[in-house]
């Protein structure tokens, strides 16, 4: 039987859960600190579960984690060169404008996703909507093809995690290398030097995830002022010692 989930004046949908009261979570094992708010509560009852881990990450640490994640100016710098060899400075410009249009469209479509599913009662073999690309796969496929095609997404997507990783760790050796190369000219730079600084890269991402994993919501706050102080200086000193262009040559 369904029973209507209200609170403060709003609804939350339904839940299948019988013996499940929002104050159930206040008895989990979890600490208090860590159960999120009291609209996390009310989502937990909707769904019909109990918090099993633990919330270390805040709206600012959760932008942090976010703007980190996408690196939209710290990309465009580093892929600069390419860029405008490739398509000039038209390029540069209307294809910022062209893939950030993209892109909306890309995240208009997750959200309408996580909506659907979302309010929809989890059961113990049904996750919630955070579990990832194999999930939406495994609800919108259709009904004999689901178990298949969900198991073959899960799949690319760890493979696709483990290979942007080592690119992203080979991009940061990289730049590590130019850097070395400005302040000491006797530097030869060696394939192999990359590599190592490559492996050694990504050891300690993998080292601080997994046991300085309480300490990411700090991290990931520094890096979110870093991220948009960063954009804010990167802006003016541009703006101070560029040449000045028309805007018909930048467009052209």
């Amino acid at each position: 039987m369904e029973k209507s989930i209200d609170r403060d004046g709003k609804s939350y949908g339904t839940t299948t859960a019988k013996d499940l009261e929002l104050d159930d979570v206040n008895t989990s094992r979890i600490a208090p600190k860590y159960q999120g708010t009291e609209e996390d509560k009310v989502h937990m009852k909707t769904l019909g579960r109990k918090q099993e881990t633990q919330r270390v990450f805040t709206f600012v640490t959760m932008i942090g984690f976010g703007s980190t994640l996408i690196v939209t100016w710290e990309t465009l710098l580093t892929n600069s060169f390419s860029i405008i060899t490739n398509g000039g400075t038209a390029g540069l410009f209307w294809g910022f404008l062209i893939v950030f249009g993209g892109f909306l469209f890309v995240y208009a479509s997750i959200a309408e996703l996580s909506s659907m599913v979302g309010e929809a009662p989890a059961s113990p073999t049904q996750p919630g909507e955070a579990s990832g690309q194999y999930h939406w796969v495994s609800e919108h496929a259709p009904p004999w093809a689901q178990r298949h095609l969900s198991y073959i997404t899960g799949w690319l997507c760890i493979a696709g995690w483990q290979g942007g990783v080592t690119g992203i760790g080979m991009l940061v050796a990289t730049i590590i290398q130019g850097l070395i190369i400005l302040n000491n000219p006797n530097y030869v730079p060696q394939g192999w030097h990359g590599t190592l600084m490559t492996i050694g890269i990504v050891l300690f991402c993998v080292l601080f995830n997994t046991y300085g994993a309480r300490r990411l919501p700090l991290v990931e706050g520094a890096l979110a002022v870093l991220h948009l102080g960063g954009a804010f200086i990167i802006i003016v000193i541009l703006w101070y010692v560029t040449a000045t262009f028309s805007r018909k040559i930048v467009r052209r």
